[in-house]
């Protein structure tokens, strides 16, 4: 019997539709119907399904690599690849796209299998159509389908794919993804030169209503920071620096979970994945990303490594659970009180027993997490080090805070004032015995040195620290510009220095630690 999902029975021609065949266009399709219960979709609503299903599987895709990368001639000796994916109820041309890509985009012979988990899925396609499709459509020796009994989660699933793997290097794919040109040899290079590398492949967007596939042509070195509350933004890397090659890997600060290749052994011997967390939820590839660098290991963004990620709306919903397991076994206790101080139900939730990912710890001598902060993600304010005065700045006459409105990225970004609710992450403000003012991730600068100029957020690499002077229920005095942190109608301003002018009069929460 062939594969059931090529039957000819389409709510649009794919002859109508030649464009779509190298991703480069893109088009809404609202007539027709395709039945989505029980699958999971990749964040595609019913009719961006229908667009999936008349779109060919092994469609092309830009090669959005820079220029250097393809000049680029990697010697490479004898190394084995396993690809492991973890997947439940997919959606059958999501899934059939993404193993076309790696088919069809992958030199061949460093693949040993590509190793899938079917994590108890329940829909038809999964339990008697994909097998078939397999066998139909690629080497059925290549690709290597394992069925769990009861669900367990991705996380364990990946880590099932794991144990059945048998080549030198794994690599974690998503699935639903679109890996790019010579995306693999990249990523083999970099762990050949140390094999305690965990690689990432730098990820492009396949839009989730018209699945254009795009990327960014300037070609930004981006990283995946992170603040005390444990979100995860897009930060640039070191944009200070001129004359970057954006060919070049650059260190990583955390990951995601949608490509990345490590030496298998090393891999067992960090750990593997903390199966105690949930599968969702968030926090797994960041307690991992710490684990890496504080235990050995380096993480590194590889430029030349492209995956397209179909881009949908992230679960927001913050799996408590799987924070407080990190930090309990990662963190030193003055340290992880930042995060409980974002949460007021942290302190009593129970996660099960840690004792394993102490023992892991210990075991291999790691540093500890000051360390990380030190070295890996210097941007972040640890309250309690160097610190003359720290918590909300409020003005002493208005009563009121000033305030970030939680601006994560690079700046330069305004500053507010708002009614004080005193939480770290949109009022938290230092300012550091050397008189740095900072917020959890940005320094307060002054752009123009004139009456009147405004102060900004803005990040700390960038130019010199600018340096400020502050007395208990006093003035926050500008040193370069001898200039004021004073209030108007519309929010903080730099003014000429009055000693009995109360809008120039402020108060932090605490002074020292």
């Amino acid at each position: 019997m062939r594969c059931p999902y090529f039957s000819s029975s389409k709510p649009i021609r794919i002859s109508d539709l030649w464009f779509l065949m190298d991703g480069k266009e893109n088009i809404k399709i609202t007539d027709g119907k395709r039945k989505t219960s029980g699958l999971t979709t990749g964040g595609l609503i019913e009719q961006d399904l229908i667009l999936s299903d008349v779109i060919p599987v092994n469609r092309n895709v830009p090669d959005s690599r820079h220029e250097r990368c393809k000049e680029k001639d990697y010697n490479l000796s004898n190394e084995t690849v396993s690809i492991i994916m973890g997947v439940y109820n997919e959606w059958p041309s999501i899934l059939l796209r993404t193993l076309y890509s790696i088919i069809t985009r992958t030199t061949i012979h460093f693949i040993k299998e590509i190793i899938i988990i079917d994590d108890a899925s329940t829909s038809d396609f999964m339990r008697y159509d994909l097998v078939r499709c397999i066998e139909e459509l690629f080497s059925n020796e290549l690709i290597k389908l394992i069925r769990v009994e009861n669900r367990t989660g991705i996380l364990q699933a990946k880590q099932t794919g794991l144990q059945h793997a048998t080549a030198d290097i794994v690599v974690f794919l998503d699935c639903c993804v679109e890996v790019n040109h010579q995306w693999l040899e990249p990523l083999i290079h970099e762990i050949q030169q140390s094999r305690n590398t965990v690689a990432l492949s730098v990820i492009d967007t396949i839009n989730s209503t018209t699945l254009e596939y795009s990327w960014q042509k300037d070609f930004p070195q981006q990283q995946y920071g992170f603040d005390w509350s444990l979100s995860t933004f897009i930060t640039p890397y070191r944009k200070d620096i001129p004359e970057q090659d954006v060919t070049q890997p650059y260190p990583g600060i955390t990951m995601t979970g949608t490509s990345f290749a490590v030496d298998r052994r090393f891999y067992y011997h960090l750990g593997e994945f903390d199966v105690g967390m949930h599968s969702s939820g968030g926090n797994q590839y960041m307690e991992l990303s710490w684990r890496v660098w504080l235990c050995g290991g380096r993480l590194i963004h590889v430029p030349c490594s492209k995956i397209g990620h179909i881009q949908h709306q992230e679960d927001t919903t913050l799996d408590l659970y799987n924070y407080k397991r990190a930090i309990e076994v990662w963190m030193e206790p003055n340290l992880k009180q930042f995060v409980y101080d974002f949460y007021d139900n942290l302190t009593n939730l129970y996660v099960g027993d840690l004792s394993t990912q102490i023992w892991k710890k210990s075991r291999l001598s790691c540093h500890p997490f000051r360390w990380y902060l030190s070295n890996i993600w210097p941007t972040l304010l640890v309250y309690n080090e160097d610190i003359a005065a720290w918590g909300s700045v409020q003005n002493i006459l208005t009563g009121r805070c000033l305030d970030n409105h939680g601006y994560l990225y690079e700046g330069p970004q305004d500053l507010f004032v708002e009614l004080c609710h005193y939480k770290y992450l949109i009022q938290g403000f230092s300012l550091t015995r050397n008189g740095v003012l900072k917020t959890t991730l940005h320094c307060v600068n002054v752009a123009e040195y004139s009456s009147s100029s405004r102060p900004v957020l803005q990040k700390c690499l960038y130019g010199s620290l600018q340096k400020w002077t502050h007395v208990k229920r006093g003035q926050i005095q500008h040193i370069n510009s001898k200039l004021c942190l004073d209030l108007d109608y519309w929010g903080p301003i730099m003014k000429k220095c009055q000693s009995d002018k109360l809008t120039q009069l402020w108060m932090f929460t605490k002074y020292e630690y």
